[in-house]
């Protein structure tokens, strides 16, 4: 939903994403900061939409700073997988 066409369901699944706790993103972590990752993405069709992109970077903060009590964890899973 993070790639939703519409800017106020991509904003809301951007802020649940990031507010979710450690237990429940644990072996998704990849997938969920890639799919921020990628909202955070200006393109043609969605430009104007600056709200959606500040809440997806909002939430990767968010996640980054709930994962950096192991951050074994979070290196070992998400940077191996982008390289």
């Amino acid at each position: 939903m993070v790639s939703a066409p519409n800017e106020r369901t991509r904003i809301g699944t951007a802020l649940a994403l990031g507010s979710k706790p450690k237990y429940f993103i644990i072996g998704h972590v990849d997938k969920v900061l890639t799919a921020l990752i990628h909202c955070t993405r200006i393109t043609a069709g969605q430009k104007e939409w600056a709200e959606s992109r500040r809440d997806a970077i909002l939430s990767i903060e968010k996640l980054v700073i709930e994962l950096s009590a192991s951050p074994l964890y979070l290196m070992t899973t998400f940077v191996s997988t982008q390289l």
